[in-house]
């Protein structure tokens, strides 16, 4: 009971100067055991050929959130104009969009199953944040599509396969890439990001991209650059590339790794 009150005491510290709001929504909703995000989403069906169409991926999960209250991730430090940019974004989203927002399905489960499961204080915020800011008209991607065994080369592969690629992520995974002979595509252009505060450099980033794509006809770009990337996938959707959010997905695909048991 002691332990429990603590980190209630902790709670209202650490956020309710800052976002008064957040922390009065999130006391409301906590206790109600059947409580669940009414989110619709897409099926893979479906969401192959939006992709078909041209359309964007942008993903969303408690990285986000993170920022949102004004808390550093290990890979990106708060920025209150990353956060800004990033909730610019989900406002911005609509069924008309050049791209489809991902956020966790989690968020569909009630919060007693949520309990079960020992997932209730990840996915809670972001259900809070659901509530506020997410529009409820437009469909959505799973945001942890990508970390489904097979789901990359089952789904999205045959809607890009005849797309030129460009990858923006870190150097660990680009080598990998090369190093890996059953990558579909063979010609591929690669940005290399930091694995840490992307932001500090997004300048140098979005340089970069702009040159490449001026040799490209028929491009593709692939991201997994943690929220910095979901900010350059926005830029450039709305420019009329294509852009794929994939993230930690990006680690697995071709390869016998398999993330799906930690999600």
């Amino acid at each position: 009971m002691k332990s429990k009150l603590s980190r209630i005491l902790k709670f209202i510290k650490t956020h309710s100067t800052k976002h008064p709001i957040y922390v009065a929504i999130y006391a409301f909703l906590y206790p109600q055991k059947n409580y669940r995000s009414k989110a619709l989403f897409y099926s893979k069906s479906e969401i192959q050929e939006e992709i078909k169409k041209g359309r964007s991926i942008i993903r969303y999960g408690d990285g986000e959130i993170n920022l949102f209250l004004s808390i550093d991730n290990h890979y990106q430090k708060f920025s209150k104009k990353l956060s800004s940019n990033l909730k610019r974004i989900i406002k911005e989203y609509s069924v008309d969009s050049l791209y489809i927002l991902a956020v966790p399905k989690y968020i569909t489960q009630s919060n007693k199953e949520l309990q079960k499961t020992e997932r209730k204080e990840i996915w809670m915020p972001f259900k809070v944040f659901y509530l506020l800011i997410f529009s409820k008209k437009p469909k959505y991607l799973d945001a942890h599509s990508f970390y489904y065994d097979g789901y990359f080369e089952e789904v999205i592969e045959p809607a890009i396969k005849d797309k030129e690629l460009i990858i923006l992520t870190n150097k660990g995974s680009i080598d990998s890439i090369k190093n890996n002979n059953k990558f579909l595509w063979k010609n591929i252009s690669y940005i290399e990001c930091p694995e840490k505060d992307a932001y500090d450099r997004m300048n140098e980033i979005e340089e970069s991209l702009k040159n490449i794509l001026k040799s490209k006809k028929n491009p593709v770009i692939i991201i997994a650059l943690g929220p910095v990337g979901k900010c350059i996938a926005h830029t450039y959707s709305n420019k009329g590339y294509q852009c794929i959010d994939i993230g930690r997905g990006l680690e697995c695909i071709y390869t016998a790794n398999s993330i799906q048991g930690f999600i």
